[in-house]
């Protein structure tokens, strides 16, 4: 339980030093104004990809030693 606290502690405090959490940055967005938001979001996107092909190639296990249940979808 305290590895999960510490890991939302350093999580809250990476949005908090992004500006992330600031309402001035998501108006920006929304309007437009800067391409700060959009960074960060398609950084998070491009983030979660390469883990989610690391976890499929290495096959890396969950804490309970189970492989990762990585859902993949048919096209067509």
């Amino acid at each position: 339980m305290l590895r999960i606290l510490l890991l939302g502690l350093l999580f809250g405090i990476t949005l908090t030093m992004g500006e992330v959490i600031s309402w001035f940055r998501i108006q920006e967005m929304f309007l437009f104004g800067s391409f700060h938001m959009y960074g960060v979001i398609g950084g998070a996107v491009a983030l979660g990809v390469v883990f989610n092909l690391a976890a499929r190639r290495y096959g890396w296990l969950s804490d309970t030693g189970q492989p990762l249940d990585i859902h993949q979808y048919e096209f067509g």
